[in-house]
């Protein structure tokens, strides 16, 4: 063949697989994997997106042996690609072998994923014959050229078409359906977008074997050893159980708040661009069955995309993972939670509002005084109400946080805080006898003052919740110390504002 025709294989290749049939091939995989099966998952839309395959992959093949190899001849180029994908696919679909090489080689390159043999699959290939067609048509066309048109086609489609090839089908997850005992091995039920798998264990969920077809197994959400007795919750991942045959129940296990907002996080995957993520699928404990041994019982909970959980003898519960496969996968790890005992909480919320209404009265006495001639000693007292609002407003920032301040820093803070408040009573007190602030200003100041230290304290315990999540960015701690100081700064200017409100003019403040 001239060397002209065996430069031409490129731009016949991007012909091929800019003609209609293969766009049309293009958007019907698009759409069918990414709406159709998400809408409808099914045999049918399993059925379109291997036609689309077959109609629209060859041409994508050709084009990229044609970038790595452009010399080759137009004339095997097109055969080669349909007989390579009809050869694969059928190797693929037809044999269990073929189904895990071919398994294996896709997650070796675009991560994991999981292939079925399935021949009622190969009823696809017959949408080579068009794809065939396709191309002796795109024989008859002016091969693309050189310029804007061949730019266009390589640009758009080919990232196109590699796209939908990699992103075959709607993100696909397990999830722990039921769990239950028979004949007295523990019986797992795994649900996913293709269908169930199940798996038995003989050592009570420590290790899994998978099996075809298990027992018929009844779903129950509680079962009971005596009187002791276990309930899984739904909606939730919570485990409760009772001591006295169901009459009462307690938690006895739970992942909520905090560390299910960050499970849930470490599940979801936004993917590229929104596109290619995943859900967090269903985090809640669907079913669970109790294993009497001897010196106790076992407890296994299915919880849905979070896994298996386990409850030994000894009463520990263990998170065992995801079994998928044919292999148990580990669970995330759980957030580690900071939650402060009732005493911590109450010392934190007196430290705020005393903080931010020390600050305001301080503001307020300051302004009262300001613009007025002092003697030394009352300049000495202002420059220390200064001081000790500044420190006693990092403090409650801190505080604010969640950050436990050590023994040394609290006390520093209070006997700061007690002085800052002995001199803001002898400030006040001058002011008083000068007549420079009136009772009512007094009472306005003090107004703002305890308004503001309670809002600042109801912000603080809003955002912080029942704890905070430690080791995860500490955006939560950074933000509630910033509300706080906004909400002291803003009730600070109200307290100035209080304590400048009309005050008298022409005589100086003399102590």
């Amino acid at each position: 063949m001239e060397n002209g025709e065996q430069r031409d294989a490129l731009r016949r290749a991007l012909g091929w697989l800019g003609h209609p049939v293969s766009v049309a091939g293009l958007l019907l995989l698009l759409v069918n994997d990414h709406v159709l099966k998400a809408w409808q998952p099914g045999p049918v839309t399993g059925k379109l997106s291997d036609a689309a395959g077959m109609l629209m992959f060859p041409p994508l093949l050709a084009v990229l042996v044609a970038l790595v190899a452009p010399r080759v001849p137009v004339r095997v180029l097109a055969p080669a690609a349909l007989a390579v994908t009809g050869a694969g696919f059928a190797f693929a679909k037809a044999t269990a072998d073929g189904a895990s090489l071919a398994a294996q080689a896709w997650s070796a390159v675009f991560g994991p994923s999981v292939l079925r043999a399935d021949p009622t699959d190969l009823l696809a290939l017959p949408a080579l014959g068009v794809c065939w067609w396709a191309w002796r048509r795109s024989l008859r066309r002016p091969a693309p050229g050189r310029g804007i048109a061949r730019l266009v086609r390589g640009a758009v489609l080919v990232p196109v078409a590699l796209f939908a090839t990699v992103a075959t089908s709607p993100p696909d997850w397990p999830e722990m359906g039921v769990v239950g005992e028979v004949d007295g091995q523990a019986v797992l039920v795994v649900l996913d977008q293709n269908g169930q798998e199940y798996a038995v264990s003989a050592d009570d969920g420590r290790t899994w074997r998978p099996v075809e077809q298990p027992p018929p197994l009844t779903e129950t959400s509680r079962n009971c050893a005596g009187d002791v007795c276990y309930r899984a919750v739904a909606g939730r991942l919570l485990v409760e159980s009772s001591q006295d045959g169901g009459a009462t129940w307690h938690t006895a296990w739970e992942v909520s708040g905090e560390q299910l907002a960050v499970l849930t996080d470490e599940y979801e995957d936004d993917g590229v661009f929104g596109i290619l993520g995943t859900p967090a699928g269903d985090l809640s404990s669907r079913s669970l069955v109790v294993l009497e041994r001897d010196g106790g019982h076992v407890v296994l909970v299915a919880n849905g995309r979070d896994g298996l959980l386990r409850r030994a003898v000894d009463g520990s519960w263990t998170r065992l993972g995801t079994w998928w496969h044919g292999t148990m996968r580990p669970a995330p790890a759980l957030a580690e939670v900071w939650r402060p005992a009732p005493a911590d909480r109450a010392r934190s919320a007196g430290f705020t509002a005393f903080g931010v209404l020390l600050l305001v009265l301080t503001a307020g006495a300051i302004a009262a005084a300001a613009g007025r001639r002092v003697t030394a000693t009352v300049q000495l007292v202002l420059a220390g109400l200064v001081a000790a609002a500044a420190t006693i407003t990092c403090m409650v920032a801190a505080v604010a946080a969640g950050i436990s301040l050590g023994s040394g820093w609290a006390l520093s803070a209070l006997v700061c805080g007690a002085l800052a408040a002995v001199a803001l009573g002898g400030l006040t007190a001058r002011l008083r006898r000068a007549g420079h602030l009136s009772g009512r200003q007094v009472a306005a100041v003090s107004a703002v003052g305890a308004v503001g230290a309670l809002v600042a304290e109801l912000s603080r315990a809003a955002i912080l919740g029942d704890g905070i999540v430690l080791g995860r960015y500490g955006l939560t701690q950074y933000w509630a110390g910033l509300v706080v100081c906004l909400v002291a700064l803003v009730a600070a200017g109200l307290g100035v504002a209080a304590g400048r409100a009309r005050l008298p003019r022409g005589e100086p403040f003399v102590p």
